[in-house]
């Protein structure tokens, strides 16, 4: 009678490696059959191609993310306003701090996750004319100096004033994609805690004659 068997796997010396290895355990690594079907437009009939589904990131929602922004990355509701009341007592909106600039064709989508925003100058009537026309004019110089170096930003949230510090270590991460028009886009990105293991094989110099006919009809 054969014992069990025993997979062994040779690991880095590095959190890293740990990190990845156990995270592997999350994924679902059966092949008993297709998880998804991907029809495309035939001659007769629709063309299907089969796949199998591997998740990029653990939930957000699963961790306890301090601050909370980006947890749910439920939208605008997110940056409500700071409130009511006297300037004292008014909440302080999040601080996104700008932490790196990336290059844009360098952010793999798979990391962006939740819904994104879009960013204008705000046009609270709270603030004086002055203090609102050079807002407007760094937000201007902002999204021209991304757009024509081709950068996204990368950003940090600050913890809130007397917030206590996350038992997690995790922190909520998101990038700032310019447009032409003068207005900003930001999308949550899973930070490393989050990251699941995905290695792809590279892929062939070109496909087969007749699969690609069939994908073009």
């Amino acid at each position: 009678m054969c014992g069990p068997e025993v997979d062994l796997q040779r690991v880095g010396n590095s959190v890293l490696d740990i990190e990845m290895v156990l995270k592997a355990w999350l994924q679902e690594q059966g092949g008993d059959g297709e998880q998804l079907h991907l029809l495309l437009p035939g001659d007769a009939a629709p063309v299907c191609i089969k796949c199998d589904v591997q998740e990029r990131a653990i939930s957000p929602a699963l961790v306890h993310l301090s601050p909370g922004l980006g947890v749910t990355a439920d939208g605008v509701r997110d940056f409500g306003p700071v409130g009511e009341g006297s300037a004292n007592q008014r909440r302080m909106p999040p601080r996104l701090k700008a932490i790196k600039a990336l290059r844009a064709d360098g952010v793999c989508e798979s990391l962006l996750f939740g819904l994104p925003l879009v960013l204008h100058p705000t046009a609270c009537w709270q603030l004086d004319w002055d203090d609102m026309e050079a807002n407007n004019k760094l937000f201007h110089a902002l999204c021209h100096t991304l757009q024509n170096h081709d950068w996204y930003l990368l950003l940090l949230m600050e913890p809130a004033r007397g917030a206590a510090a996350s038992s997690s270590g995790v922190c909520s991460h998101y990038v700032l994609q310019p447009s032409s028009a003068l207005s900003l886009l930001l999308k949550p990105v899973t930070s490393r805690e989050l990251l699941l293991p995905c290695s792809l094989p590279p892929p062939a110099p070109s496909p087969a004659p007749d699969a690609t006919h069939t994908v073009q009809v």
